[in-house]
């Protein structure tokens, strides 16, 4: 393992451009993966980006669109993106590759042919966002464009970014890691066309958008289904890879009221241990929260409130926290939690006993849920503006 990671660390400086100019390659933004079912070929879309159109900027007259989507076909991935030079006057250069969309049936069908030749080109951007795009094919996510960059790809990777407590966002790096790996099932990004939920003046309102929402569950390489929103805020409170996030729970006062809470800090862990032989997984959250916003009328000046506020947003935490693992466990039979993970690093010599019997043990295991996080940041909201009529 020592040894794989060190190779994949060293690909991180492998991509360069082949002594060739920059105006020589075609600058590839955004790539998708698909394949074939009546033929079996790949089937590879390039975003490619015209570095001298989005050099000029806005001017007048007839402007040339920043991107243009190039299709190329082969029985191998490596065949489909050699000709691409078939058909375009550049050479793909991948340095600048943003993201990675591969289809739901290539994905379902198994992921290593892809991560293996991404593992491999010394071209290729693996920190480039590995996604799955449900629902339609990866041609129509690069073809939609949505927010105010010049190009998809840049707009599809600010989406990423900024979703990053109701969806996953693994890079190709991540996703060669977990495989190689072999002890954490990957998981992926997923993005979907859907309508506009929000709009500016100048978009059309039959205009589509893209949405990053969500997880999609792999087992080893193969994809098994999807979290939603709720679950992957789970899956990354488990993970602890919260960057931010806001959840909303009932006031203690009036149920049919909401609070607002921004949730900041959050660290956690899994902790096994070994009752009788048997495993039990110990899942520990901390961190802190911040009110941002109540509809009703608790007054935070007083200590009682702030515990019960406490006690609801615990609640629902764990609540979050317990239906993600009983998916996973029982729905998708996959560990993207890292649970065999966390037994191999306490107990290795147990761990060697039970690996092969692994994913038969794991949709059984016991585990508990400990989730404490504090309410700081109230001084803002300590009383109503006004008091209720």
């Amino acid at each position: 393992m020592k040894n794989v990671l060190t190779c994949i660390f060293c690909m991180l400086f492998l991509a360069g451009c082949g002594g060739k100019a920059l105006d020589q390659n075609g600058i590839v933004g955004s790539m998708g993966i698909d394949k074939d079912g009546n033929t079996g070929e790949y089937i590879v879309f390039t975003q490619m980006i015209r570095a001298t159109v989005l050099a000029k900027g806005e001017g007048g007259g007839v402007q040339e669109p920043p991107t243009e989507i190039v299709t190329s076909r082969g029985r191998t991935l490596s065949e489909a993106i050699n000709n691409i030079e078939k058909d375009f006057d550049r050479e793909p250069f991948l340095a600048h590759l943003q993201s990675v969309v591969i289809s739901e049936q290539l994905a379902r069908e198994g992921i290593k042919p892809v991560l293996e030749l991404l593992a491999t080109s010394p071209e290729v951007r693996r920190l480039a966002w590995f996604i799955v795009a449900k629902g339609t094919n990866p041609k129509e996510i690069l073809n939609t464009k949505y927010g105010l960059e010049a190009t998809q790809a840049y707009s599809l990777k600010n989406i990423v970014e900024n979703r990053t407590f109701e969806a996953s966002a693994p890079s190709v790096l991540d996703m060669i890691i977990k495989l190689t790996g072999g002890e954490v099932d990957p998981v992926a990004g997923v993005v979907i066309i859907g309508e506009q939920s929000s709009s500016s003046e100048s978009q059309k309102p039959e205009e589509k958008s893209t949405k990053f929402s969500g997880t999609a569950v792999f087992k080893k390489d193969k994809l098994v289904g999807y979290l939603d929103e709720k679950e992957s805020q789970g899956f990354n409170l488990i993970n602890g890879k919260i960057k931010g996030g806001i959840i909303s729970v009932p006031s203690p006062t009036e149920k049919d009221k909401l609070i607002s809470i921004t949730l900041d800090n959050v660290k956690s862990n899994i902790r096994p241990t070994l009752v009788n032989g048997d495993v039990v997984f110990a899942i520990n959250v901390e961190g802190e929260g911040g009110i941002n916003e109540q509809q009703g009328m608790v007054d935070f000046t007083k200590l009682e409130l702030i515990n019960a506020v406490e006690k609801e947003q615990n609640a629902y935490i764990e609540d979050v926290i317990r239906n993600t693992i009983d998916r996973v466990q029982k729905g998708y039979y996959s560990d993207i939690l890292g649970f065999g993970a966390a037994l191999h690093r306490k107990y290795p010599k147990e761990w060697k006993d039970i690996k092969d019997q692994w994913d038969s043990i794991f949709p059984t295991v016991q585990y508990t849920v400990n989730v404490d996080i504090k309410l700081r940041r109230t001084a803002l909201l300590q009383k109503p503006l006004w008091p209720e009529e």
